[in-house]
């Protein structure tokens, strides 16, 4: 199958004019443009249109419809090249993975870094984005495995393969005056558990922070808190969010770090399991066959990696055998 049409296409749409899409096929502008007249007249009907004066196409109604399509034949036949390729030469070709964008930098440190060192011949296309976007680039195919921290759309269109808990942390500037009205000893990592009265203060007294993949989590457990009050700021990472912690301006609620450890400048208040905890997910398309490729990057995970035992949960487990370090008095 020739989808050299296609790929014409889809440059043109992306790049937004012909003359760049030329130059990123690496051909010469007029084969691109007998492209487009070719793939018009199959569908004998007009796929884009300049408005007088402006240099950009924009796409018919028509064309939005073959530009979607194209870009999931496409993805398919990069996928199939790919695992002839591996096949072919054991396992290589590039994974990937649409993820929640917090979990990107976790998930290179704590997975990718080592999987990569024993298979060399393997690179990655990390898409972060949110879970609605995940959803769309599962079920297209431009990415085979999804990675969320946030429940997934549509779960009955989708193949859970691993959970993993995510015990949840307030964090608070060291330098909070709300902080002034206890005496705390807390631990080297920063965090410290068991403090439910002095974490309702800081929930009363601060603004509040979330992040957009935990915010039902979050506003859920306020409820339960008898909390009622409208974020300061939901952000779309956990960097972000922190960020104004760091410039003493709010509490932020958010997921314990891998290694346990609390920002410097911040002190973490380690929340009850019971009361709030969020959920990374494992998942791909259900019924749709995978690829090798990302078959071997499950098992890697299930059998090496977070299968074993959730980082965060086993840093929260040791924060919590560690409690008597961390003493909080009322002056």
């Amino acid at each position: 199958m020739d989808t050299s049409l296609y790929r014409s296409f889809v440059a043109i749409v992306e790049t937004g004019n012909l003359s760049q899409a030329a130059r990123k096929l690496h051909m010469a502008q007029p084969a691109l443009t007998r492209h487009m007249k070719t793939l018009q007249e199959k569908y004998n009907t007009p796929l884009i249109q300049t408005a007088r004066g402006r240099r950009h196409i924009e796409l018919t109604t028509v064309g939005r419809i073959v530009y979607s399509k194209a870009k999931n034949i496409l993805a398919m036949e990069d996928q199939l090249t790919e695992e002839i390729e591996s096949a072919k030469s054991g396992v290589s070709g590039i994974l990937r993975l649409t993820t929640s964008p917090s979990v990107a930098y976790p998930l290179i440190a704590n997975t990718l870094a080592e999987f990569s060192t024993k298979n060399p011949n393997i690179s990655f296309e990390l898409i972060e984005t949110s879970t609605e976007k995940q959803a769309e680039n599962l079920l297209s195919g431009i990415a085979e495995i999804g990675i969320a921290n946030a429940p997934i759309i549509d779960p009955e269109k989708f193949t859970i393969h691993l959970t993993v808990e995510d015990r949840m942390v307030l964090y608070v500037n060291e330098k909070s005056s709300v902080l002034k009205r206890f005496r705390i000893i807390s631990n080297e990592k920063r965090l410290v558990t068991g403090l439910m009265p002095m974490i309702h203060q800081i929930l009363e007294t601060l603004p509040i922070c979330l992040t957009k993949g935990c915010r039902n989590v979050d506003l859920k457990f306020l409820s339960a808190m008898g909390i009622s009050k409208t974020p300061l700021c939901i952000s779309t990472t956990v960097t972000a969010a922190l960020q104004w912690a760091k410039e003493n301006r709010a509490a932020v609620i958010a997921p314990i770090d891998d290694e346990g450890i609390g920002p410097q400048g911040l002190l973490g208040f380690l929340l009850p399991a019971g009361l709030i905890s969020n959920f990374r997910i494992i998942y791909t398309v259900k019924g749709k066959k995978i690829s090798r490729l990302a078959f071997h990057f499950l098992d890697y995970v299930m059998n090496n990696g977070e299968g074993e035992s959730s980082p965060s949960k086993s840093s929260a487990d040791s924060l919590m055998r560690e409690e008597a370090a961390s003493i909080i008095k009322r002056e």
